[in-house]
């Protein structure tokens, strides 16, 4: 294998890749055994890109010829032919998010975009494909008002809510979406135009961990979901039924520790059914996007002092790769 060794924007851009090929490639043990292999005494720096020749070619023998192979074709090939889309890891995201992602996190994804625009404070609204006008009216309330006051709205770009998200909050501020499907087939297709106005914009980012012709299936948008839920800092349901896969979302939100709020909506309504029974469940009611904007504003005055108690800012934060395995 040719030099590898990551001490420029070149070489972190390989070392990106080759995560990226191990990634789509490699069955869940193999890509564990990989990164434990470029662990160095038990942890990799919050710098991934700093590894040597030799750290990274260890890790290249402890695989078989096949794969070993494998990943060098797919480098080459990568590093000759650069795609459309730019690779984002999962230390570069816990780097810009300020905390560590739970273990299911994606090791690397593509997007398009300004990624920077996830150092704000995220809410995600998520909701029924199949939203009453009320839905819609709300998702665009929600979105809208909390854009514009500086928050990040993350959705999912599909059908309905998550449409009217990503658009109101687009119009008013920022937003990110990320996929169920690859970057360059998006999906929905209706949605083609306003992807491609958050890719350009320099407001909005498309993020996906889907190779960039990965057309939709059902089984990706769970995979989509655990992605949103990790990335936010609060999520909104707006409507959902009881069977709908919009609770799984805010199911996970809560698993990771983050909190879930849902509007009520008329008991005889099927799309209100789901946030209702969270609201039973311990979500909070949320009825005005203002309830959001003053958690936001609490948390940081408990988190500002915490961080005058803490003499090392860096003891508390460090992104880490080796603990995902």
């Amino acid at each position: 294998m040719k030099n590898l060794s990551c001490n420029s924007n070149d070489s972190a851009a390989a070392c990106r890749s080759l995560l990226w090929i191990a990634q789509c490639q490699f069955t869940g043990a193999e890509l564990g055994r990989f990164i434990k292999n470029l662990s160095v005494r038990g942890s990799i720096a919050p710098d991934l890109f700093a590894m040597p020749d030799e750290i990274l070619l260890h890790a290249m023998q402890a695989l078989t010829c096949e794969r070993r192979r494998a990943l060098e074709h797919g480098l080459f090939e990568a590093l000759m032919h650069p795609p459309e889309s730019h690779l984002l890891s999962r230390a570069d995201v816990e780097t810009l998010i300020q905390r560590q992602l739970p273990a299911d996190f994606p090791l690397v994804m593509k997007y398009r975009g300004q990624p920077d625009i996830l150092r704000r404070q995220k809410v995600a609204i998520v909701g029924s494909r199949h939203p009453t006008f009320y839905g819609r009216q709300q998702s665009a309330l929600f979105a809208g008002t909390l854009a514009a006051e500086g928050i990040c709205v993350l959705s999912g770009a599909a059908i309905g809510i998550d449409t009217v998200a990503n658009l109101s909050a687009h119009a008013a501020g920022t937003t990110a979406a990320v996929l169920g499907s690859g970057l360059l087939r998006p999906y929905p297709r209706s949605n083609i135009s306003l992807l491609k106005t958050l890719a350009i914009s320099g407001r909005g980012l498309i993020l996906s961990e889907f190779d960039d012709h990965q057309r939709a299936e059902k089984w990706n948008f769970p995979r989509r979901n655990r992605i949103i839920a990790a990335l936010a800092d609060f999520l909104l349901v707006v409507e959902a039924g009881v069977s709908s896969g919009t609770l799984i979302t805010a199911h996970l939100a809560a698993d990771y520790g983050t909190d879930v709020g849902a509007l009520p909506g008329p008991v005889h309504s099927p799309t209100s059914q789901g946030s209702n029974q969270l609201i039973k469940e311990g979500a909070f009611c949320i009825e005005h996007p203002e309830e959001i904007l003053e958690r936001f504003i609490n948390l940081s005055h408990q988190k500002g002092r915490r961080q005058e108690t803490r003499e090392n800012e860096s003891e508390f934060y460090r992104p880490t790769l080796s603990s995902l395995f």
